[in-house]
C-alpha cells in the first residue's frame, strides 16, 4: 500500500509539472521581455523551488510530530 501511495503520488507530481511547463516558458518570455536577464530569471525560479522546499519540509516535519505524538505521550503516561 506504501509504494502504490508513493507511486501515486510521484505519478501526479510529474502531471502537474508537465501540465505548468508551457505556462512556465509564457512567463520566461514574458521576463526576457520586459528586460530580465538569465541570471535574474534562474534566481528567481531558484528562490521559488526553494520555497516550495521548506514548505514541504515544514509540512512533512509537523505531519510527522502529529503522527507520532499520540505514540509517545501514551508511553510516557504513567
Amino acid at each position: 500500500m506504501f509504494l502504490f501511495t508513493i507511486g501515486a503520488a510521484l505519478l501526479v507530481l510529474v502531471a502537474v509539472l508537465q501540465g505548468q511547463r508551457e505556462a512556465r516558458r509564457r512567463e520566461i518570455a514574458l521576463l526576457r521581455a520586459v528586460g530580465y536577464s538569465s541570471r535574474r530569471i534562474r534566481r528567481l525560479i531558484q528562490r521559488e523551488y526553494m520555497g516550495l522546499l521548506m514548505t514541504g519540509i515544514l509540512a512533512g516535519f509537523a505531519s510527522a510530530i502529529l503522527a507520532t505524538l499520540p505514540s509517545f505521550i501514551s508511553s510516557h503516561s504513567g
